[in-house]
């Protein structure tokens, strides 16, 4: 029995290894291949202007809806 304890722990400790070398492999595989490079999306040449207007937020409410009163849940 001790022998098949001992035999059973040593296989899930080895698929643990095996298994987060075989994460890493895929993952550092998956972020090599791409070619997505954040840096470059801000990048612009020297002497380049860019104007960025915010956008036109619509208000929720308009001047004729009436005002606004402020109320507090009562629980019974």
């Amino acid at each position: 029995m001790i022998k098949f304890l001992l035999i059973f722990f040593i296989v899930i400790y080895l698929v643990g290894l095996l298994g987060k070398w075989f994460f890493a492999t895929l993952i550092n595989k998956a972020t090599s291949n791409s070619n997505y490079n954040p840096s470059r999306e801000n990048q612009r040449s020297e002497g380049e202007i860019s104007v960025e207007k915010p956008s036109q937020k619509s208000k929720l409410f308009k001047k004729n809806d009436g005002e606004y009163v402020d109320y507090e849940e009562v629980k019974e």
